[in-house]
């Protein structure tokens, strides 16, 4: 997997320009990175953690209806873990760090950050009229530090939300069922799509190409398979409800 980084980072090393929907956020953000296998439906962002509160206060008078954004706010430990949704359109997700010594960010990656993303992300991204979807991650001053967290939640986004030729997609109730029978060892019917390593890491691929400063730690990718290759018997509550509710 790190050779696969590396070889990709060769490759791409061009960054897009901020888009309208997030040019009044230019002073508190870096320039935002669209996917672009899945047609920029998801973005990428950093930003600096000493801005934070001005960014919170420019994304909640925002009236924009067509950007929704996710903000790991990762920079300190807090005295509690905990979400937030705000804005005039209730399209900010506002996640805090762990609770000091609680838990390591990794696992508060799997545990937390994805149970409370997953369904926000979904909501936004389903939506009508549908919604662009921001990831924000706080990386220190400098537009060069690389991406983590944030590229891991896209990585889970994108292998739950949109097929192998990036379009977006949902599945029904009887191929949810069926994945679920299948991750469990129940059926050995691969037919129907699923997620497997091949699949996750050709997500990761695409995001490479398009964010050069994507760098996912190799604890963030082994939770990534966790989530999705675990059976859900083994799975905390809350993450397996935010893998089977799709």
């Amino acid at each position: 997997m790190e050779d696969l980084i590396k070889h990709i980072l060769s490759l791409s090393q061009t960054e897009c320009s901020v888009s309208p929907a997030a040019a009044n956020l230019d002073k508190f953000i870096f320039s935002p990175i669209p996917v672009h296998r899945v047609g920029g439906r998801i973005q990428l962002v950093s930003f600096s953690p000493p801005d934070l509160n001005s960014l919170l206060s420019s994304l909640q008078s925002e009236t924009i209806v067509d950007t929704a954004y996710v903000i790991l706010d990762l920079s300190l430990p807090q005295a509690c873990s905990s979400t937030c949704i705000m804005g005039p359109t209730q399209n900010v997700l506002h996640i805090l760090s762990p609770s000091k010594g609680k838990a390591k960010p990794d696992a508060h990656f799997l545990q937390y950050v994805l149970p409370a993303a997953i369904p926000f992300i979904k909501a936004n991204l389903f939506r009508e009229p549908p919604r662009t979807v921001y990831i924000l991650e706080g990386c220190g001053n400098d537009s060069r530090t690389l991406l983590d967290m944030s590229v891991g939640l896209a990585v889970v986004v994108i292998q739950l939300f949109f097929d192998q030729m990036g379009a977006l997609t949902q599945m029904d109730k009887k191929t949810q069922g069926q994945v679920q029978l299948f991750r469990d060892g129940m059926c050995s019917d691969s037919s129907f799509f699923i997620a497997d390593k091949q699949t996750i890491r050709l997500r990761l691929q695409w995001i490479i190409e398009s964010v050069p400063r994507a760098n996912p730690s190799r604890a963030i990718l082994k939770r990534i398979n966790e989530f999705f290759l675990t059976p859900s018997l083994y799975l905390n509550p809350q993450v397996k409800m935010a893998l089977t509710d799709q």
